[in-house]
């Protein structure tokens, strides 16, 4: 803790004892509400990931964003490409369609989408969608997705699709 602080503060070790021993506010802060390590990583980054996610209320633990990742994949393959629609085959095709336009024109990056919100927030940008292609200006495709959205995703599923828009974007492509 002592290292990092020297280093932020760009003090010699000197200064650091006789600041701590004059009680100066700045050594009080960073010796209270912040560790060592994230002293370090907002050196490094520029940021600190705990802060920042709290910030969006986004932080998600790796492990839940993990598992919702790779049980997307077999999810959006029974969904899309699966023969389990029956009569709504039809449509299934033009609600990938608009599902690839969409995660598209999403930033991996994008704070609006949180753990809390993620499902509301795509099924938002589906419903702006302007339906431009001759093949998809019937709108029972895009409520056709929006109702497999809320039916068969989660907001942690929605949030790593998200996250990984691109990787999705060409699954999505090939069933």
């Amino acid at each position: 803790m002592k290292e990092a602080i020297k280093k932020i503060l760009d003090i010699k070790e000197r200064t650091l004892y006789n600041w701590r021993k004059e009680q100066k506010p700045i050594v009080l802060l960073l010796e209270k509400y912040f560790t060592g390590d994230e002293i370090e990583e907002f050196l490094e980054t520029g940021s600190i990931r705990k802060f920042e996610a709290e910030k969006y209320k986004s932080y998600v633990s790796p492990a839940l964003l993990d598992h919702a990742y790779y049980s997307l994949k077999p999810k959006l393959k029974e969904l899309f490409g699966g023969p389990s629609f029956g009569p709504n085959k039809i449509y299934t095709k033009g609600a990938t369609g608009i599902l690839i336009d969409v995660l598209k024109k999403i930033s991996p990056k994008d704070h609006s989408f949180t753990i809390d919100n993620a499902k509301e927030r795509l099924l938002d940008r589906i419903s702006e969608e302007e339906l431009k292609w001759l093949a998809l200006k019937n709108p029972a495709k895009r409520d056709l997705l929006s109702h497999y959205i809320k039916e068969n995703f989660s907001n942690a599923e929605i949030l790593a699709m998200v996250q990984n828009n691109n990787e999705i974007v060409e699954f999505l492509k090939k069933i």
